[in-house]
């Protein structure tokens, strides 16, 4: 899940969800659009997407660090074990001055670990180089964004790619007005999935 901000004279944020299928393919679930990122609004979001999926038993949340994301899961589902997965480190490392690229290849390392011992391991050689990102990634909790530490399978979906790729082709559109920008989704949408 993702939101970006819409620049026409209409200003607020478009929300979107993806779905990973059966063939390991993604795609886009929902797409919304509210005032800003607000506990109330994801929560309203996430209302919707409840109609039409359900609670289903693996749920699993792959989204910035955005803590109205998590409130509106928790909001929204909450009796799942596990509310939400955010890999944030990736941003956070941008915000929070944590530039150096080794600390990122070994936090990739880390996230991508099957075995806790092994993600360990990477997490303490983090902390020998950065000692804020390390507090950081333990902070945010390692169920939030390691494998080895997460307590339902994941399969292995922890990108983000799909909603930058949205992101990236709605650019020229979340100039236009908001009808027109609707029309621009749908057909987007339709050329992806006829291309695929």
């Amino acid at each position: 899940m993702d939101a970006t901000h819409i620049k026409s004279d209409y200003e607020g944020v478009m929300f979107v969800a993806i779905c990973k299928d059966g063939m390991d393919m993604a795609y886009p679930l929902a797409f919304g659009f509210g005032g800003g990122e607000t506990d109330e609004v994801w929560t309203w979001f996430m209302l919707h997407i409840r109609e039409v999926i359900d609670t289903p038993g693996h749920l699993v949340v792959i989204s910035d660090h955005h803590n109205s994301i998590a409130n509106g899961m928790r909001n929204v589902y909450p009796t799942l074990a596990t509310l939400s997965m955010l890999l944030a480190f990736e941003v956070e490392s941008e915000k929070g001055g944590f530039k150096h690229g080794d600390i990122l290849q070994l936090y990739k390392l880390a996230a991508y670990s099957y075995r806790t011992e092994v993600c360990d391991k990477y997490l303490s050689d983090i902390s020998n180089i950065h000692r804020h990102a390390f507090d950081y990634l333990v902070d945010v909790g390692m169920e939030r964004w390691s494998l080895a530490y997460y307590p339902e399978k994941r399969y292995g979906f922890m990108m983000m790619n799909i909603t930058k790729a949205i992101n990236t082709a709605t650019m020229e559109a979340r100039n236009f007005p908001f009808t027109a920008l609707v029309e621009f989704l749908r057909d987007l949408m339709q050329k992806w999935f006829h291309d695929r």
